[in-house]
């Protein structure tokens, strides 16, 4: 038995003005928390969305939400 590996991956995080600050298309990607530009995002609540397509063709969907404390 083999372990399905993620083919496709989208995952968008947006602000709560709905406003995309940053997108992701690869399992390795990251977000340092600054926005499109790369100016730091304000501390407060982001949210995202993501889909993924594994190898053998299953399809997952979710969202969830990220709180930006940056400490400063």
């Amino acid at each position: 038995h083999r372990s399905a590996s993620i083919d496709e991956l989208t995952c968008v995080i947006v602000n709560r003005w709905g406003i995309v600050v940053h997108e992701m298309t690869d399992v390795t990607d990251e977000w340092d928390g600054t926005d499109n530009s790369g100016s730091p995002c304000k501390d407060g609540t982001y949210f995202y969305t993501y889909r993924y397509v594994t190898d053998n063709g299953t399809v997952k969907e979710g969202q969830g939400n990220i709180r930006l404390v940056s400490g400063n």
